[in-house]
């Protein structure tokens, strides 16, 4: 992949849907195709429920997971992660917390290695992103 970012990650208590989803990834190391688990499956549920405020926490620190440790590809994600650049206030974590943070801070790493053309535009929505979040108290 050509990345390779420092993910220390503390575990946090987490209080949704997808905890039987962050525990089973606590096991082994798994690989992208191991134990018939279809880890893009789990990163496009969590993609939907990052917008929502219940679940938005535990939903991105499951996608901060996946990508640490490297359980999707970059190609496979492409399209989703530039639907979250191209409109973060819609399609971006609905709260502002740490596990939000840490997912669009690894976001934006990860796509100006993948796509540096893109790297402006990526930073300034995020910015945005944050600055409406501060602003509403969400």
């Amino acid at each position: 992949m050509g990345y390779d970012r420092d993910c220390q990650v503390s575990f946090l208590p987490i209080t949704s849907d997808l905890i039987d989803s962050n525990s089973c990834t606590w096991q082994k190391l798994p690989t992208p195709t191991s134990d018939g688990v279809d880890w893009l499956q789990l990163w496009n549920l969590a993609m939907r429920l990052v917008t929502s405020p219940g679940t938005s926490r535990s939903a991105s620190f499951l996608m901060h997971f996946l990508l640490c440790n490297r359980l999707v590809l970059w190609h496979d994600i492409a399209e989703s992660v530039g639907v979250v650049f191209a409109s973060a206030d819609l399609n971006g974590p609905a709260i502002l917390d740490d596990a939000g943070l840490a997912l669009m801070a690894h976001l934006l790493y990860i796509r100006r290695l993948e796509v540096p053309s893109a790297s402006l535009a990526s930073n300034q929505e995020v910015i945005r992103w944050l600055v409406r979040k501060l602003e509403t108290g969400k």
